[in-house]
């Protein structure tokens, strides 16, 4: 590919990328997990609601750390950035969160950032973007007993 190929190509991208922002609506981070829950509230216990509402809390942290205050601006390299943040630096508990842990985190960040783009708040593929870890035999399993 030559140098002018690549220009235009890098133009196309953006010029997308405006296109894609321009027909979203603009939704704060704290709104779209409020709507996000609320939805699930008919399809999952309240248990579960409550223990999604407090996992999507570290989202908020991490938002609000970054100054996003429209979820029409999150791109792949967001979604990037929070799960590093939220494996490395989420948790005053553990120096890392475990790969089973972050499993779940990055579950719930995939169903939200759906959710969202059903609702024109983020790109419709970003949720694609999530990168989700894959447990062994040995994650998630402990040798305490209860």
């Amino acid at each position: 590919m030559s140098v002018k190929d690549e220009s235009l190509k890098e133009k196309a991208q953006v010029l997308l990328e405006e296109f894609q922002e321009a027909s979203l609506e603009p939704m704060s981070p704290v709104e779209g997990v409020d709507r996000y829950l609320e939805t699930r509230r008919s399809e999952l216990t309240e248990g579960t609601v409550e223990d999604d509402e407090r996992s999507l809390q570290k989202f908020l942290m991490w938002c609000e750390k970054e100054d996003i205050t429209n979820l029409s601006t999150l791109s792949s390299r967001d979604v990037d950035d929070y799960r590093l943040w939220c494996r490395e630096e989420s948790s005053d508990e553990v120096e890392r969160l475990a790969t089973k842990t972050m499993r779940d985190q990055m579950y719930l960040l995939k169903s939200l950032l759906e959710y969202l783009a059903s609702v024109d708040a983020v790109d419709s593929g970003l949720a694609t973007d999530v990168q989700v870890p894959e447990l062994n035999h040995t994650d998630g399993v402990t040798d305490r007993f209860i």
